[in-house]
This record gives C-alpha cells, sequence and structure tokens, in this order.
C-alpha cells in the first residue's frame, strides 16, 4: 500500500514537472531578444534610480565604440553610449564588465540596438587589450 502511494505520487510529480517545462519553455525561447553583436570597451558601469523598464536591472553600462568603424545605422567610431543590462544577465552580467574595465580589456556584447539606453542582452569577457 505505501509503495503504491509514493509511486503515484512519483508519477504525479513527473506529470507536473513535464507540463510545465513543456508550457514554458517555448515562451522562454520567443522572449530571449536578438541583436547587434560587436566588440567593445567599457568606460563606466553604474546603478541607476530609476532603470529603464521592466526589462533592465537598474545596471547602466556605458560602451565605448573602438572598433573604427559605424556600429548598427548610427553609433560612430570613437563615441560612447549608456545601455541597460538586460534583467536576466542579472550579478553575472555586472561582473564582466566590472573585470572587463578593471582588467583594462573589451567584451563582447549583443545589443538589442545600437540606440542609447537600448538593452545589452548578451555579454562576455576577451583577452583584447582596450588601446
Amino acid at each position: 500500500m505505501k509503495k503504491d502511494v509514493s509511486k503515484m505520487c512519483f508519477y504525479a510529480f513527473c506529470w507536473v514537472c513535464l507540463s510545465l517545462f513543456v508550457t514554458c519553455w517555448p515562451a522562454q525561447a520567443a522572449s530571449k531578444p536578438t541583436g547587434v553583436a560587436c566588440t567593445v570597451s567599457t568606460d563606466s558601469v553604474f546603478m541607476t534610480s530609476t532603470g529603464g523598464g521592466p526589462k533592465t536591472s537598474g545596471v547602466m553600462v556605458v560602451l565605448r565604440n573602438d572598433t573604427g568603424a559605424t556600429i548598427g545605422p548610427d553609433w560612430a567610431s570613437g563615441t560612447t553610449r549608456p545601455f541597460y543590462l538586460y534583467k536576466t544577465l542579472g550579478n553575472q552580467g555586472m561582473a564582466v564588465f566590472l573585470a572587463a574595465q578593471a582588467n583594462k580589456t573589451k567584451v563582447n556584447v549583443t545589443l538589442a540596438n545600437t540606440a542609447a539606453g537600448s538593452l545589452i542582452t548578451n555579454a562576455g569577457l576577451t583577452n583584447i587589450a582596450v588601446q
């Protein structure tokens, strides 16, 4: 009797987990933003009081376009722009930019778009030194 109840609980648990996985997984993949990928340097990282909206973490990163070319349609080489960190990147995303700034290295980023105040949706460190 006890084994039958524990088997039923196990199967019910598996069914609930499978149902949640199947219903939530496509929504997460569809909401993942894509955008412009580039390698830039970090000028500053700071917390903002208001944030940039419900998808932002309140962390603002000022990036410098030092690629020697225009990124996207309008971000000229040699200029800086502020971007908000996407909420799902969390503390790890902020750590990437702080480490890049401290080590004077560039970062690989994916931006939702190149407009000031846009979202940084992906970030990673490089070994490329900032000139």
